[in-house]
């Protein structure tokens, strides 16, 4: 959860993915935009598709145990999954990923049935697809871009017409803008960029976030994002892969995984965060370091069994707590809460993703101790059984 905390933070704080409030070039904000780069963007979203998969092939088999059908049951999970993310879409922030989990639900739904070979093989060419497409563009642009230079064809466009300033700001009622025209309307998809909406009240939000033109398009990318992965999660779950894995395993899932990283980073660092290509070896180094930070938090559990202890009640309250982390965000930077949109450094915004999540873990510890499952968690388990879902106060623990 930190990981999906990290990225979804910069991503709402500034129209700029990791530029916020600026920084001068060398100085501590590229350094963090460095780490959330190489370390966290791309990574943590792959490693929860996975595990979304893996656990479809375990509720399966669970419906399979209670003499249940498993056609039901995802159905009634799915649409409370796609309702839950739609209203979190609509009312708290655009970038919701529950939305595209229940259609991929679907999807998996019709191929419960394929051997995990079949899916292992689906979801690798759902892989290769778009890193095709991205390595393809990426090569196009590169040669535009050299005979653009050498012909003269292609004029550089100055800087300031390729990042947002304030003059492009879409003016509040009864204020000036930042250039001195007269104050406009409030925010409409046919004035204003998606993002402006954010300097505004919880309406204009709300109307950029259920803006027809962005909206299924945002949900249909997601889906795209998530299916190939969570094939591949299908696949490893009905060969139980992570039961018992071997340590050797893990150790050779850190070194290929951190190798990658590594020389994502070095791309990272020497390409610029904008070209294309940075984008590609993203895609590619994401599955194996998403790969490394699991084994390397398997490992640590398994010597450290206390450690566990500490993270567990978070992942108890998984979608809880995602749901919570857009609240902060939302509270944090749009115009209706503290109205910081655009106005932190990214080295603050990581800091600020550090002091939330210590206060999910300080929160869900307590809430653990009090109940089995967390607001979320209950509206999906009920709707997965089709009644209500007692919530029973953990053992030893009186209610009231």
């Amino acid at each position: 959860m930190f990981g999906i905390l990290v990225v979804n933070l910069q991503i709402m704080a500034t129209s700029e993915w990791g530029e916020g409030a600026g920084g001068s070039p060398g100085s501590v904000d590229d350094a963090a935009r460095a780490v959330v780069d190489v370390l966290f963007t791309g990574k943590f979203y792959v490693l929860f598709s996975f595990l979304f998969g893996y656990s479809f092939a375990l509720q399966m088999e669970a419906a399979a145990r209670d003499g249940a059908s498993v056609v039901a049951r995802t159905l009634r999970r799915c649409a409370a999954l796609f309702a839950v993310g739609l209203a979190h879409a609509l009312l708290i922030w655009d970038g919701d990923i529950l939305t595209a989990y229940a259609v991929v639900g679907l999807i998996l739904l019709v191929a419960r049935r394929m051997r995990p070979r079949t899916a292992a093989i689906t979801g690798g060419v759902l892989f290769a697809l778009p890193v095709a497409w991205l390595a393809g563009g990426s090569a196009l642009l590169a040669c535009l871009g050299a005979g653009g230079a050498e012909g003269g064809e292609v004029p550089d466009r100055p800087a300031e017409d390729q990042i947002i300033t304030p003059e492009f700001v879409a003016p509040r009622d009864g204020e000036p803008s930042e250039i001195g025209e007269a104050a406009g309307p409030p925010w409409s998809p046919e004035t204003a960029e998606p993002f402006d909406a954010f300097r505004g009240h919880f309406s204009d939000v709300f109307l950029a976030n259920a803006d027809p033109a962005w909206l299924p398009t945002g949900i249909l990318s997601n889906v795209i994002m998530v299916l190939m992965v969570a094939f591949l999660g299908l696949a490893a779950g009905r060969a139980r892969l992570l039961e018992d894995t071997p340590d050797r395993w893990l150790g050779r899932a850190q070194v290929i995984g951190f190798t990658a990283g590594a020389a994502a980073a070095v791309v990272i660092v020497a390409g610029g965060q904008s070209d294309l290509s940075v984008l590609v070896v993203n895609v590619l180094a994401g599955p194996a370091l998403a790969a490394a930070h699991c084994a390397t938090l398997l490992r640590v559990v398994r010597r450290r069994p206390r450690a566990g202890l500490v993270f567990a009640p978070a992942g108890r309250l998984a979608a809880s707590n995602y749901v919570a982390q857009s609240v902060v965000g939302a509270l944090v930077f749009t115009g209706y809460g503290l109205a910081l949109y655009d106005q932190l450094r990214p080295v603050v915004v990581l800091a600020l993703a550090v002091i939330v999540y210590a206060a999910q873990l300080a929160v869900s510890a307590w809430w653990t101790r009090r109940h089995r499952h967390g607001p979320v968690e209950w509206v999906l388990r009920s709707a997965t059984y089709g009644r209500p879902w007692r919530r029973e106060p953990r053992p030893g623990v009186l209610p009231g």
